[in-house]
C-alpha cells in the first residue's frame, strides 16, 4: 500500500517536505564534521542518511548508507 494512501496525502505531504528539509547534500559537504570526527579519533563511521541531490531540482531523496574510514573518506551506498 502506497504510503499516501495509507496516511493521507496531507500527512505523506508534511512528511516529506520535513525530509526534505534535514535531508543532507553531500556535494556541498554537509557531513564534513562527521569526516573530521571519523579521522581524528582514528573510527570508522556507519550511518545511514537521506540524501538530496540538488544537481536535478533538488527533490529527489536517496537512502544512502556511508561508510566513513580512519583516514576520513566516505564510500557511498545509494537507495533512490
Amino acid at each position: 500500500m502506497a504510503l499516501a494512501a495509507r496516511y493521507g496525502w496531507r500527512d505523506w505531504r508534511a512528511t516529506s517536505t520535513l525530509l526534505l528539509e534535514h535531508a543532507v547534500n553531500l556535494r556541498r559537504g554537509d557531513l564534513a564534521s562527521l569526516s573530521e570526527a571519523a579521522r581524528a579519533h582514528r573510527v570508522t563511521v556507519v550511518c545511514g542518511v537521506h540524501e538530496r541531490d540538488d544537481e536535478f531540482g533538488g527533490g529527489t531523496l536517496y537512502n544512502t548508507v556511508l561508510v566513513i574510514g580512519p583516514e576520513g573518506a566516505s564510500s557511498i551506498d545509494t537507495e533512490s
